[in-house]
């Protein structure tokens, strides 16, 4: 989508793009339809994603760009997530599920405001945030924080970690709730 584009999906179904979606302008899921990602999203524009299940199945898909994304519902990758933005913060409203391969967070930052449920390693260099009052955050692989990433709850909940939980030099782990 050009810099002066619009998308807007509002008529029912859901929809499929195989191939990399790159947003210089507006995308906008005003319909709130499921939406399934084959490869990766490039934003630089405003990107809206609505309220239904936004579904990513490359491997691992990748969120890259210079500018916010928004997701108001479930985001599911199934196959691993690489968030790696120069700028921007992905915010993700819904339930936030992430498969085997893992969450990798290089740069940028991820708002994470509802349950949490990453199976695979977590590997972060960026800046993860919790702010769900509820739902369950769980890491069940290995959960790395590399200098210069940050892993913050800013509310009471409690994390629960499955495996290792490694703070390299220069890496933070804030946690108010109770972790496991």
């Amino acid at each position: 989508i050009g810099a002066a584009g619009t998308l807007t999906i509002n008529a029912a179904g859901a929809r499929t793009f195989t191939g990399m979606v790159t947003n210089a302008g507006i995308w906008n899921n005003s319909g709130n339809r499921a939406v399934t990602f084959g490869t990766d999203v490039s934003n630089s524009g405003t990107f809206t994603g609505g309220t239904a299940l936004q579904t990513f199945s490359a491997n691992p898909a990748q969120l890259l760009g210079t500018a916010a994304m928004s997701f108001g519902g479930a985001l599911t990758a199934s196959n691993g997530l690489t968030v790696n933005k120069a700028s921007g913060t992905v915010t993700v409203s819904g339930v936030f599920t992430v498969g085997a391969t893992g969450l990798t967070l290089t740069a940028g930052a991820i708002n994470l405001a509802n349950t949490v449920a990453v199976t695979g390693p977590t590997s972060i260099t960026g800046i993860l945030t919790h702010t769900a009052i509820t739902g369950t955050k769980t890491y069940t692989g290995a959960v790395t924080i590399n200098s210069g990433g940050t892993m913050t709850e800013t509310v009471a909940e409690p994390v629960a970690f499955g495996n290792n939980v490694s703070v390299n030099a220069g890496g933070t782990l804030t946690e108010f709730g109770a972790a496991t």
